[in-house]
């Protein structure tokens, strides 16, 4: 019986290093030591992407046999006798993320970038998405260029990094205790496109005061409240047909 090896087993990520290119303005990154492990993840129940999973991972563990591919466990166990090879992070272990991941591969829509997020609630590695989505506002490569992109990344090319910003959002009472959810107490949630507070199933508008470094903002009374990051206010803006 075959059995997915756990991403414990191998090394932790390469030295990376961000700076700018003075010609374009832009940030770049430069690996210090070659990346050794990868993490692919595909939009989930979609023929599509499980055919271009098989693809990529197949020609990454034969062209560049020395990186570890890791998987989501249930996509690992399905692709099991096709790829034998990946590696797993356990459900009790998310912090191996952070430890093990140099680059992240997406392949689906936007909501495969917004997945990842999720799974780093610190920083996140680098992330490379190849548009097999409805939208792709977020994804810059299509899939038939995988080989070309990646091969530019894994071998140290100068590539252009775009940095977007994410809010850490944590619930409070008024006088500054977590919220409990579930009975936990509440944690801390990396959030990518937008906070939203909305007054739920009651009929009336809510009063929202809002504060900036504890300095009052201004007072919404509203359905709701959104704050945004700049790549979220942007989706609206392109969803809106703006």
């Amino acid at each position: 019986t075959q059995v997915v090896s756990s991403a414990q087993d191998i090394p932790a990520v390469a030295r990376q290093a961000y700076a700018d290119n003075t010609k374009t303005s832009r940030n770049v990154l430069r690996w210090e030591e070659p990346p050794r492990n990868v993490l692919i993840i595909k939009k989930p129940q979609d023929e599509a992407t499980n055919a271009a999973l098989v693809n990529v991972a197949q020609w990454l563990h034969e062209t560049f046999p020395e990186i570890n591919i890791i998987l989501e466990a249930d996509v690992a166990h399905s692709f099991l006798d096709t790829l034998p090879f990946t590696y797993i992070i356990p459900e009790n272990t998310m912090d191996e993320y952070t430890r093990t991941v140099d680059f992240v591969i997406t392949l689906g829509g936007d909501g495969t970038v917004l997945h990842v997020s999720s799974l780093f609630p610190q920083a996140m590695p680098p992330v490379i998405s190849f548009s097999m989505g409805t939208l792709g506002f977020l994804l810059p490569f299509h899939i038939h260029h995988f080989r070309e992109a990646l091969t530019r990344l894994i071998c140290g090319q100068e590539i252009s990094l775009l940095l977007r910003m994410r809010l850490a959002c944590s619930m409070h009472q008024s006088n500054g205790e977590p919220i409990a959810w579930h009975g936990k107490a509440s944690t801390t949630y990396p959030v990518m496109n937008e906070v939203h507070v909305h007054r739920g199933r009651f009929p009336h508008l809510t009063s929202i005061d809002c504060y900036v470094d504890n300095e009052f903002l201004t007072n919404a009374v509203a359905d709701g409240l959104i704050v945004g990051t700049p790549t979220g206010s942007t989706a609206y803006s392109l969803s809106a047909g703006g």
